[in-house]
């Protein structure tokens, strides 16, 4: 089976959304996250690399709509779909919502070729080394933090933040809100 076929038959198995097309100021550069196989795909599917139109937003944006959809990186087709990825106008996914440890899941499936049970024996193993670290280890507790918010890009970071501040956190699961508190309370204490 081909890769790009490995990828659609993985793909197709992710919860679908009825996207309204709004989460476009989120879709930020992706070229520090997408593997060099990625990137030639979605070059290729373009026709050229093309130019951003902002430096914050994804070069691969054509007026406010995704040129390479169906070639899209593995983060693009998480957002919205994962508890920590919500989309902050409402679209959700059916049936439900993936749980962090669930796209690990399917990343390193993505990432590796590897089988569910390899993928599920992988994450369940490096939960279990997150779990054994102690509240006073300042680098163990940034690197969960990290992970509960996904490594949110600058630009999804600053607009969940505004979101946060004016108290629009309604559709936000806990572990959002618990990883914005988190971002908002280390701020201010690092500016007194």
């Amino acid at each position: 089976m081909s890769r790009a076929k490995e990828l659609r038959r993985i793909y197709a198995e992710l919860p679908t959304i009825q996207c309204k097309g709004e989460c476009w100021p989120f879709c930020s550069p992706i070229r520090r996250v997408t593997s060099p196989e990625e990137w030639q795909r979605m070059i290729q599917a373009r026709g050229h690399l093309p130019e951003a139109s902002h430096p914050d937003l994804c070069q691969f944006l054509d007026n406010g709509r995704c040129s390479v959809y169906r070639e899209r990186p593995p983060i693009c087709h998480f957002y919205g779909l994962v508890e920590t990825m919500i989309c902050p106008w409402g679209c959700e996914p059916s049936p439900r919502y993936l749980s962090m440890p669930e796209m690990h899941e399917f990343m390193y499936r993505i990432r590796t070729g590897a089988s569910k049970a390899e993928a599920h024996r992988f994450v369940q193993g490096m939960l279990s080394e997150l779990s054994t670290v102690t509240t006073t280890d300042t680098e163990a507790l940034t690197a969960q933090a990290l992970y509960a918010m996904n490594s949110w890009t600058r630009t999804e970071l600053l607009a969940l933040l505004k979101l946060y501040a004016e108290g629009r956190t309604e559709h936000m699961p806990k572990p959002t809100l618990e990883a914005l508190r988190w971002v908002a309370s280390d701020a201010t204490s690092t500016k007194r």
